[in-house]
């Protein structure tokens, strides 16, 4: 096993140092640092060995490269970034109030829904939802068809969803692990890194458009003041499709 306080380093780094510190921890069994984190912590692991803070900024998180972990052989959807619809204002407390309900014993309203480009998606049992592309508008916007009111107003223009992709994804380092649980502790094993560059916009549309880019929404409302507040609503991509979306994409040897 590694200890991680011995790999700790300053986080200014280049392409070439990162890739170096990630081949320094490969194939070696490391001790979550984030043992409570519901998907093990590691990400959050690995961005305490790359001496990288936590944050919330749509900016990458070591130099020019956005750094994402995913389990091998899991088929989950990978984060690409959260965002919340540009417009209208306030759009997610509209979201909330018109189509939220109360889901559990919280009493709390709550909207949650993961939606997709190329079909209706049937939410609550009575909402249909559905990612679009307005290319002479020059948007993406929601497409609901409800009882409770059709609605086409939440939107992101196509270059404000650009700029924030391209500065958060431009470039991006994947990490695969394993994991295993020893006498209730999580281990984590960093053995595949894949380097991609040059996020390409017009892939992302064509992704978003065949559903394999999906944009959840999760808006609730807090206990202490009862307003809205977004969870993390925002794009993902399937794993398998990540490529796809840059012009450049190496997978490194270890």
């Amino acid at each position: 096993m590694l200890e991680i306080s011995s790999l700790k380093n300053h986080c200014n780094m280049n392409e070439q140092d990162i890739i170096n510190k990630l081949k320094t921890i490969s194939n070696q069994w490391i001790e979550s640092t984030r043992p409570n984190n519901k998907d093990g912590g590691a990400g959050n692991t690995l961005e305490d060995i790359l001496c990288i803070k936590e944050n919330n900024l749509q900016m990458p998180d070591i130099g020019d490269f956005e750094l994402k972990t995913h389990q091998n052989n899991n088929h989950s959807l990978v984060s690409l970034f959260t965002l919340v619809p540009q417009m209208p204002p306030k759009a997610n407390t509209m979201l909330k109030n018109t189509y939220g309900e109360v889901r559990d014993n919280t009493g709390l309203l709550k909207f949650y829904a993961s939606i997709f480009g190329d079909e209706y998606k049937m939410i609550y049992d009575k909402h249909k939802l559905k990612l679009c592309v307005d290319n002479d508008k020059k948007q993406i916007f929601i497409d609901i068809i409800s009882p409770c009111g059709n609605n086409q107003d939440c939107a992101w223009n196509f270059d404000y969803i650009e700029k924030v992709a391209s500065q958060k994804l431009h470039n991006l380092i994947y990490v695969g692990f394993d994991k295993k649980t020893i006498n209730q502790k999580k281990y984590f094993q960093y053995n595949k890194v894949v380097i991609y560059k040059d996020f390409n916009f017009e892939n992302f549309l064509t992704l978003l458009q065949i559903g394999d880019i999906q944009f959840d929404i999760r808006i609730g409302t807090t206990k202490r003041n009862l307003s809205t507040h977004d969870h993390g609503s925002g794009f993902r991509v399937r794993f398998n499709k990540i490529k796809d979306l840059y012009k450049y994409c190496e997978e490194i040897s270890l």
